[in-house]
């Protein structure tokens, strides 16, 4: 078998391996590929699964990785991933995300890998036009970001798909929309968590905004398992490795999703049936650059990647609440 996607001969690169979804895919990488494959892990921070701690806008210090260990599969997760802060702080959004993104195709290019790239890309790249029937789709018409986080991630996909025409590129670019359980590391920054912290300290928990176009009048997100994340991105590694070797220079986007929208107040009443417990409520103003309803379509991951999710919302809460409770 040609090295080139041979999984014995494959050096795998996560980027942002200390964060949440970095440390649970590396976590789960473990679980599928042989030992004699190398994982390497990097990050600004230091974390269970990172191998060396840099900045990938750092030239020299990205090159010395490339140089090192001439990865050949990457993962490219780093990235900072607040909207409301992207908002007021958007240079810091711009350089972390479309510099660091940059930087690394640069590396690409030089070292001329065959490589194949996923791009953690984000739901946050749409507009909330679509119905909930159908839920988002891949098509250019849908992309509209309203934040300079959706804005930075669009960005880079249009980046990665111009270097893909230039060098030895395959790249996927994976739209991930909540992404929940698993394991949990780092800060409490997404909803589930979040709120399940103030469950177990009896604090009070805010819904950034009430009036919006939804049922309940609370945003309407499509929450998916971060184990079913890591599948999509091993399998995308797969399909460009075994079906796209004759085909070169190849882009592709697709949503990692489940088809199913849940508003914050379902979320909430979900998380006080698994736990038993009643949560404190407070409805406070809405934040900059929230879209009301973001559901995906997954008819793309399922017949590109043979993908689906296989876990439920109740199983991302029970994970994270499982996940909590044992950091203390």
């Amino acid at each position: 078998m040609d090295t080139t996607y041979d999984i014995n001969h494959v050096c795998i690169l996560v980027t942002g391996s200390s964060g949440y979804i970095g440390f649970n895919i590396i976590q789960y990488l473990k679980t599928v590929v042989d030992s004699n494959v190398k994982i390497i892990g990097i990050d600004k921070k230091p974390g269970p699964e990172t191998t060396k701690c840099i900045d990938i806008t750092n030239t020299i210090r990205l090159e010395e990785v490339f140089e090192d260990h001439h990865p050949t599969w990457i993962i490219h997760l780093a990235a900072l991933i607040q909207v409301g802060e992207s908002e007021t702080e958007p240079e810091k959004y711009w350089h972390n995300n479309f510099t660091g993104t940059f930087e690394l195709l640069k590396c690409i290019k030089k070292y001329n890998l065959n490589t194949k790239l996923v791009f953690a890309s984000s739901a946050a790249v749409y507009s909330d036009r679509e119905t909930l029937e159908t839920g988002l789709t891949e098509g250019i018409s849908q992309l509209k970001p309203s934040s300079v986080y959706g804005d930075t991630k669009l960005s880079c996909e249009r980046l990665i798909e111009s270097y893909c025409k230039v060098c030895s590129l395959n790249a996927t670019c994976l739209r991930f929309f909540n992404v929940g359980g698993g394991v949990r590391i780092g800060k409490l920054r997404h909803l589930i968590p979040i709120a399940l912290n103030c469950l177990k300290n009896d604090q009070v928990f805010n819904i950034f905004g009430n009036d919006y176009d939804t049922e309940d009048g609370t945003c309407v997100r499509d929450y998916v398992h971060v184990n079913d994340v890591a599948e999509a991105c091993y399998k995308a590694l797969i399909e460009m490795s075994e079906f796209l070797v004759s085909i070169p220079r190849s882009f592709r986007a697709c949503n990692i999703c489940t088809n199913i929208g849940t508003s914050v107040k379902q979320v909430l009443a979900t998380i006080e049936e698994v736990t038993g417990r009643t949560l404190k409520i407070k409805e406070v103003t809405k934040r900059p650059g929230d879209p009301g309803t973001l559901i995906g379509s997954t008819l793309i991951a399922k017949s590109y990647l043979d993908w689906t999710p296989k876990c439920t919302l109740k199983d991302i809460i029970e994970d994270e609440w499982l996940s909590l409770k044992r950091c203390n």
